[in-house]
């Protein structure tokens, strides 16, 4: 489905260390917070959010999980997910028709939109901004893999014509990471060379959304200000700091002092106990977030199916999960994200048998230890804490285990390359569109764009592809999916374990609350207000 994808650095939280607190800030008005019962910025117009990590916010080549919401603050698409829900709505394209035989679809843009320079974005503009993504060649340009060609008809009439049916071709385009909009002529003021502009997007924006950035200094602040030009409705906040705080611990004690507003990825344990200050609010909101395994089939002693079968046997799975989680997750039963698929559908639900690993590599070699990949920075230790229930199984059967952790940008490097993946890769990932073909081709299907492990099954690849050769419009053949899914649980290359919620502390102050349901934990900061 898609290139590699680069950092998603909210997926398991982030645990560096910030010392500094935040100083001045150039064009922003806000000001470090002055304790609790105080806005976070001493400014009823500004609102602070907790960022682990200053990135790169090209929407050509952003696609991580934290972030998203500044983003999608700055860009909008043709289409969006209505805020808090996977259903699909008009947000730039006021409209839209898919032809009979789902090749063609036609976008009716919205006349009175316009980027924050007050250019019309009009269909030439929508049809460059697409020639950028496609060659700026970074993993959002996966929504156009499919795409014979574009057409502006008129400047309020854009049209793509697909090389054959995408049954979640709208459900890509709705994408709060692939289908950002940018203004390619702003863009275009700042080339150096042909570099397309990346280096100049690095710390500026050019979209169409309700704020613009107008300070960015990395690992430091971004200071995004309300864009006047906006078409819509504004937001209630003038401006939005985003204070790089790496350490969540740091966040969870600036939150609590008044310093900053939002923040999320706290551990269960805090959010247990923060539920009973009575100096922030928690809030947890569902997504589309799964916690688990990807096997490396390609080395032994996972290269044997039937030894894949006895270890997720062995797993205490019900156990793991309640200790690890508590309240705040729930075992997962199904190769893709709870609510995904009819229930009874791709069911993952082996019989617990403590013993069914050590008897199945009884006869084995155990001279090479078994690795465990782990995505860290690992806030709350919860990647550690399910390796030590794995390494307790698979050191009962006399196996030496290898803890082997490394960075997100790290985890890319893995892909297509299981010479040097660990036996069992570790890690908590949304996908990001609301159709089951996302996922399955996320992690799946033997060349899903995340397949990290070298696994995959022919047979369900092929029922995979005819369940999303279907046209864009009809009905999703769930039943497919469902059979698919049941052999790659029967085949034990990737393990699911828990339906994860995501948690936000925020100022009691602060409501309007609501999450992409496709990319938690990324929230809709226009939509927060200030009670």
């Amino acid at each position: 489905m898609r290139s590699k994808r680069f950092v998603r650095a909210g997926a398991v939280g982030a645990a560096l260390l910030l010392s500094a607190v935040l100083a001045g800030c150039g064009t922003n008005k806000a000001e470090t917070g002055s304790g609790s019962g105080a806005t976070a910025s001493g400014d009823a117009d500004t609102l602070t959010v907790a960022l682990a990590v200053s990135t790169n916010f090209d929407p050509d080549v952003f696609f991580e999980l934290e972030g998203g919401g500044v983003t999608n603050a700055l860009y909008e698409g043709l289409l969006r997910y209505k805020p808090g829900t996977a259903e699909i709505e008009a947000m730039l394209a006021e409209s839209w028709e898919v032809s009979p035989d789902g090749l063609t679809f036609t976008f009716k843009l919205r006349p009175e939109a316009v980027f924050a320079d007050g250019t019309p974005v009009d269909a030439e503009a929508v049809k460059a901004s697409f020639e950028r993504k496609a060659a700026v060649a970074q993993t959002p340009s996966y929504i156009l893999a499919n795409v014979a060609g574009y057409e502006a008809v008129d400047p309020t009439t854009f049209v793509i014509t697909l090389s054959q049916p995408v049954n979640n071709f709208l459900y890509m385009m709705a994408s709060p990471c692939g289908s950002l909009v940018s203004n390619v002529a702003e863009i275009d003021k700042h080339v150096e060379g042909d570099d397309l502009g990346q280096e100049w997007m690095k710390t500026n924006s050019a979209g169409s959304g309700p704020y613009t950035m107008t300070d960015f200094v990395p690992d430091e602040r971004i200071v995004l200000t309300r864009n006047d030009a906006y078409w819509a409705d504004a937001p209630q906040f003038e401006q939005i700091l985003l204070k790089v705080v790496p350490a969540t611990s740091s966040q969870r004690l600036q939150v609590e002092q008044g310093d900053i507003d939002l923040m999320q990825g706290v551990s269960p344990e805090a959010a247990t106990e923060l539920e009973k200050s009575d100096a922030v609010t928690v809030e947890e909101i569902e997504g589309y977030n799964m916690a688990f395994y990807q096997v490396n089939t390609t080395r032994a002693p996972f290269d044997d199916e039937k030894v894949r079968q006895a270890l997720v046997k062995s797993i205490p799975f019900d156990e793991m999960v309640e200790n690890v989680w508590g309240k705040w997750a729930t075992r997962s039963k199904q190769m893709i994200p709870a609510g995904r698929l009819a229930k009874g559908l791709a069911v993952f639900d082996p019989p617990y048998e403590a013993d069914a690993f050590k008897e199945a590599t009884a006869d084995l070699d155990k001279s090479e230890p078994i690795s465990l990949g782990l995505i860290v920075p690992d806030e709350g230790q919860i990647g550690a804490r399910i390796n030590d229930y794995v390494s307790e199984v698979l050191r009962d059967a006399g196996f030496t285990v290898e803890q082997a952790p490394f960075q997100y940008t790290e985890y890319f490097g893995l892909i297509g390359n299981p010479d040097i993946t660990p036996n069992l890769v570790f890690s908590i990932q949304p996908d990001d569109g609301a159709h089951p073909y996302n996922w399955f081709s996320l992690f799946l299907t033997s060349d899903a764009a995340l397949n990290v492990g070298g696994y995959g099954l022919a047979e369900a690849d092929a029922l995979i592809a005819e369940a999303n050769a279907v046209p864009a419009g009809q009905d999703i053949d769930e039943e497919l999916y469902g059979e698919a899914g049941d052999l790659l649980a029967e085949s034990a290359q990737f393990i699911p374990i828990a339906d994860v919620a995501t948690r936000y502390v925020h100022a009691n102050d602060l409501s309007g609350l609501v999450m992409h349901k496709v990319l938690p934990p990324a929230v809709w900061l226009q939509n927060l207000v200030r009670k």
